[in-house]
């Protein structure tokens, strides 16, 4: 029997095959996660979330720009831009002093989103998909603070180790992995 595909979906599966790590699932389990997911659209200038964010879900870039702006002394500044093929979530900083990062759209935005129930259902097929969403937001989450604060190479990576593991204790607890 044949299966209707919607263009969201196909959206949702195009998004997924161009984003690390989840272009290396196999294509039954992208499928699979593209009929769960949601697309959310944002104007240019329109905050996606902030400092007090607790949005659960994973954001898929699939066409626009999303800037990252932390606040430091006062001055709000934006250290990043991501683009199609890159991903974010609503889960705080693990660093205090970054609490204040937000989110918003350079451009017209769309994303992709994988709720929390179909993390939890993916993770425990494929565990190792926590572990490579944690390491690229512990990262992610580095490379802030250095811009930040300017913190040499070493401490970097020694932090982003520890952050690591920090954050996939996290991700394990709230999506129930072991």
């Amino acid at each position: 029997p044949s299966t209707t595909v919607s263009m969201e979906e196909e959206a949702h599966l195009a998004a997924l095959g161009q984003t690390s790590p989840f272009s290396l699932l196999p294509l039954q389990e992208r499928s699979r996660l593209a009929a769960s997911m949601k697309t959310s659209l944002f104007g240019a200038g329109e905050s996606i979330f902030g400092k007090d964010a607790t949005d659960k879900a994973l954001y898929l870039v699939r066409s626009g720009e999303v800037g990252i702006a932390v606040s430091s002394n006062g001055s709000r500044y934006e250290t990043m831009t991501l683009k199609p093929g890159e991903f974010f979530c609503g889960l705080p900083p693990m660093n205090e002093v970054l609490q204040s990062v937000t989110y918003s759209a350079k451009s017209d935005t769309a994303c992709s989103l994988v709720d929390q129930a179909t993390l939890e259902s993916i993770f425990l097929t494929h565990p190792q998909l926590a572990e490579d969403l944690s390491a690229a937001l512990a990262t992610r989450e580095m490379a802030l603070e250095s811009e930040r604060q300017g913190r040499s190479a070493d401490f970097q990576t020694r932090q982003s180790a520890e952050l690591k593991q920090r954050l996939l204790a996290r991700m394990r607890q709230m999506f129930r992995v072991h």
